[in-house]
């Protein structure tokens, strides 16, 4: 029940700040360049990664600022070398897309060209980004490092989530409503009535959720019911995405309610007899 990963269009860079006094200024000059290309302050979705990240990752993700615009969206911390030499790294991402797209580039230029117009100084990748897996890339180089897949990779990814979901219909939903089947049987009440019951304790039970395995690693589906308490504080992706999951779910559990709750003896004898 477990799908590839997709890697979101990023690209990263460093912006020196040298003591504590130029770092103040700094974030203050980032939040205006932001401001002013109209990127918009989110509220930080940190505790959505209390169950994934080691305490370390989680504290630094504690203290990260992020802004969307549309599809993009821009998020940083301040992150600290050897040598008391500090600065802070940022993060452009281009969201529902396999690469950036010509607006993505050119959004990505407009924010360069603001930060170095307000004296924020870009700093080069170096040997300890890359060991950290977190090297300062453009649009054009992730580009080419993240060429579009061939038409044989694309159709092998398809079948992957086809055979995913399956496995997951199989071991979960299939048991799912035989056991829900057992539930409503225990009410007194109409055919329809139970269908109903049936069709939304299926789908507020049953829809699939993805959770990460790992931070870039491959998603694991397991019954969105465990999500549910959490599904406030989750990014927008993802409720869109489980918003998709139950309305999906309901329409498979409305035929397996018409399938698999039939009307009683009894009450077709009655119908007969009036």
């Amino acid at each position: 029940m477990a799908t590839k990963s997709i890697t979101v269009p990023h690209a990263n860079y460093k912006i020196e700040a040298v003591n504590d006094q130029q770092k103040l200024a700094v974030l203050e000059n980032i939040d205006l360049a932001l401001t002013s290309l109209g990127f918009s302050l989110k509220e930080n979705d940190w505790e959505t990664w209390k169950p994934i990240l080691e305490p370390d990752r989680l504290a630094e993700k504690r203290q990260e600022r992020r802004y969307s615009k549309g599809d993009f969206e821009v998020f940083y911390g301040v992150l600290y070398q050897s040598g008391n030499l500090s600065y802070v790294r940022l993060s452009f991402y281009e969201h529902d897309k396999g690469q950036f797209s010509k607006e993505g580039i050119a959004l990505y230029y407009q924010l360069k060209d603001e930060f170095s117009n307000r004296g924020l100084v870009h700093l080069p990748e170096t040997p300890e980004d890359v060991k950290a897996a977190r090297p300062v890339v453009s649009p054009e180089e992730f580009n080419k490092q993240h060429p579009p897949p061939p038409l044989k990779e694309k159709a092998g990814y398809f079948a992957l989530i086809a055979l995913s979901f399956l496995i997951y219909a199989v071991v979960i939903i299939v048991p799912g409503w035989l056991l829900i089947r057992k539930v409503t049987s225990r009410f007194s009440i109409n055919t329809n009535g139970r269908r109903c019951i049936f069709v939304l304790l299926a789908a507020l039970a049953l829809f699939p959720s993805p959770i990460p395995m790992s931070m870039f690693g491959p998603v694991l589906l397991v019954p969105g019911v465990f999500m549910l308490p959490f599904v406030f504080g989750l990014p927008e992706q993802f409720v869109h995405f489980i918003a998709l999951s139950v309305g999906f779910t309901l329409v498979l559990s409305f035929g397996a309610a018409l399938w698999l709750i039939k009307p009683s003896p009894n009450n077709a004898l009655h119908r007969t007899s009036r």
